[in-house]
């Protein structure tokens, strides 16, 4: 078992570096992950207010509206009053953060495509252990969140 358990720790190791480490998605501007992954979950919901996406990110209002100001200095989402609650903001992308989107597909479409076709090509029985896997890691995750 130790084998398997290194070569998962190495992994680890490797995305704990990669999730620290800025990318230019073509827009000119580098991005760490929180903030391209905030992106994408504007892209994904269309417009949305700090609360909702707090929510989807699993994280405090508080630091979404801190990543909001990191993502709004660079010109990449844009603040509308809430036509229905005028104490909300809804926050949606600028034509950079657009780009910044499909920039961050592309690079995932390349980086990941080897991945990707290695988990299509497990059969039924397979795939099932992989998710049962996954099932497990994340809930061994949380074991070291508490």
């Amino acid at each position: 078992m130790r084998p398997a358990l290194s070569a998962l720790s190495r992994a680890f190791a490797k995305y704990e570096r990669i999730n620290k480490t800025a990318y230019d998605f073509g827009t000119g501007e580098k991005l760490h992950p929180a903030e391209i992954h905030c992106i994408s979950a504007i892209a994904s919901l269309g417009q949305a207010g700090v609360t909702e996406l707090a929510k989807h990110a699993g994280v405090t209002k508080g630091a979404m509206s801190q990543l909001l100001a990191r993502l709004d200095a660079k010109a990449l989402i844009h603040r509308e009053p809430d036509p229905k609650n005028r104490s909300r903001s809804l926050i949606s992308l600028t034509e950079s953060g657009r780009l910044a989107d499909q920039g961050h597909s592309r690079f995932h479409m390349e980086h990941d495509r080897e991945f990707m076709e290695f988990i299509a090509a497990l059969n039924g029985d397979e795939y099932c252990l992989f998710e049962r896997i996954c099932r497990h890691m994340d809930r061994w995750m949380d074991a070291y969140m508490k």
